[in-house]
């Protein structure tokens, strides 16, 4: 594994664009059943108010369930993905693409750990409950 030779940035509304084409190439059916696991929906009827700690914790659970949806489509998506790492990293889409295995997995972890990538996904998990 390399040296980390990118910094990421927080993604951006223009970044959704690309995200939601990411999602719909893997399936909304797919990313909307990620909100439905069974970790999420008893974590939010566990939670004893809407700003009780454990919502938020519904935001990384609920990511990480992408995470796994993804890795089953990843050759469906896999230039949008290439592009939207390129978008948050600096690197060029054929950069990514070049990465060692476990440098490019590293990213895709740092990505999902972001505050802004997981308050999106907090935020959109509503529309599911």
């Amino acid at each position: 594994m390399m040296e980390k030779k990118y910094e990421l940035r927080n993604p951006n509304t223009d970044d959704m664009f690309l995200m939601f084409r990411i999602l719909s190439k893997i399936g909304v059916k797919n990313v909307k059943d990620c909100f439905r696991a069974q970790d999420v929906l008893k974590t939010v009827k566990n939670a004893k108010s809407k700003n009780d700690a454990a919502i938020a914790s519904v935001g990384m659970t609920v990511l990480f369930e992408i995470v796994g949806v993804v890795l089953e489509h990843v050759d469906d998506a896999k230039e949008d993905i290439y592009a939207f790492l390129a978008r948050l990293s600096g690197l060029k889409a054929q950069e990514i693409a070049e990465m060692e295995m476990a440098d490019f997995a590293q990213m895709v972890i740092d990505v999902v750990k972001m505050e802004g990538f997981r308050d999106f996904f907090t935020v959109v998990s509503a529309l599911f409950r």
